[in-house]
């Protein structure tokens, strides 16, 4: 069974489109697309989803309940495995290792390790790889009592059987769930999740009533110009408010500066302390008479 939607990518006028085929026009402009040229010939967006049977050797993702189509949430946990050389998957869940629900990984993402450039399995690493499975398998701590979701999961497994095959290009020394995360399954999750977005997107419109449906041409629209729609618009009440700001703002009191206020205060010092004696400016007293006396502090000053 096929399980590929089939998304369509094409683009006619402005910005890409997806479809699950190609209109007869053009959700933008309306024009007829069998008389139009593409801008972008359409092509069919490549299906990450693969199923693990198909997949021997390989490191495979699917949801903890569900398949990704239908019924993955960004905030619903992943679950992971291991293939064999024949394609059978090796898990590690609540019921223990088992390796008797491979019909169930029929939508899942392949990490593929031990390929090389032209996608062929290296036959030295192949059976290593099963032997690596089978030793691991044997292995009485992967029993279901062990299990616990949090800690000792599906992902222990498959970090435990990397670290013991330590394939090529794989620092297994500092491998640990985090980086197992970030180097192997993040890659190939990004890619999926562009997918998922377009195939939510799409059937989620096509779901809509007719009604809305002959607005989307409007919504496209309004996307595509958006920034110079609003951009006049926003400059245009931003003018206005500024000068309603500055006809009806009251500006605040004038106050005398710091600076003022400290020269008012020094001589209202002076003059009760006695400035009324103070000698008069043509003797010149304030002038220091050597260099070594100036910016002397006032406790140091000697009195005559």
């Amino acid at each position: 069974m096929n399980l590929d939607p089939g998304i369509v990518c094409y683009q006619h006028c402005e910005g890409r489109l997806f479809a699950f085929c190609l209109p007869p026009s053009c959700t933008i402009c309306g024009k007829d697309l069998t008389k139009e040229p593409l801008s972008i010939p359409p092509f069919r967006v490549p299906y990450p989803f693969v199923r693990a049977s198909q997949t021997p050797c390989c490191l495979v993702i699917k949801p903890s309940r569900g398949d990704f189509l239908h019924d993955y949430r960004s905030s619903n946990d992943l679950h992971i495995g291991v293939t064999n050389s024949d394609g059978c998957v090796y898990e590690y869940d609540s019921d223990g290792l088992h390796s008797d629900l491979t019909a169930s990984w029929n939508q899942c993402l392949s990490v593929p390790l031990i390929t090389d450039s032209s996608n062929h399995l290296d036959p030295v690493w192949k059976e290593y790889w099963d032997f690596t499975l089978h030793s691991l398998a044997q292995d009485p701590s992967w029993v279901m009592e062990r299990y616990c979701q949090h800690s000792f999961n599906c992902y222990s497994f498959v970090l435990k059987f990397l670290q013991t095959l330590a394939p090529p290009g794989l620092d297994v020394k500092t491998l640990s769930k985090t980086s197992l995360c970030a180097e192997l399954l993040l890659p190939h999750t990004s890619n999926a999740a562009k997918t998922l977005q377009y195939h939510t997107f799409w059937v989620g419109f096509q779901c809509l009533p007719s009604q809305h449906s002959e607005m989307w041409p409007l919504m496209v629209l309004l996307r595509t110009y958006a920034p110079y729609i609003t951009l006049p618009v926003a400059g245009v009440i931003g003018f206005i408010g500024y000068n309603i700001e500055k006809r009806f703002h009251t500006p605040p009191p004038s106050r005398p500066s710091i600076e003022d206020q400290r020269n008012e205060r020094l001589l209202k010092e002076m003059a009760e302390d006695g400035g009324g004696s103070l000698p008069p400016l043509s003797e010149r007293k304030f002038v220091p008479k050597t260099i070594f006396e100036k910016n002397v502090s006032p406790s140091l000053v000697k009195d005559d």
